[in-house]
């Protein structure tokens, strides 16, 4: 999951706890563009994952599918 422009994965607490510690939130952190953001959430993910963003972290969430698309489902 990827929050918003200022959110943290603090936003996503509730769905964590839901779902067992299964999901995580990635941290688009300082980057200022979209595939900074993308790239710096894709070099720690997982080699498949599901991918669901939020607010700007939806857009980004686009961007990483856009990249590597074969990861995310």
């Amino acid at each position: 999951m990827v929050p918003g422009l200022i959110c943290d994965a603090r936003v996503f607490a509730a769905q964590m706890v839901a779902f067992d510690g299964a999901i995580a939130a990635g941290g688009h952190g300082a980057q200022r563009s979209l595939g900074a953001m993308a790239e710096t959430i894709l070099a720690a993910a997982p080699p498949r994952f599901a991918l669901f963003g939020h607010s700007m972290g939806a857009r980004v969430a686009i961007e990483m599918w856009r990249r590597a698309h074969r990861m995310a489902e």
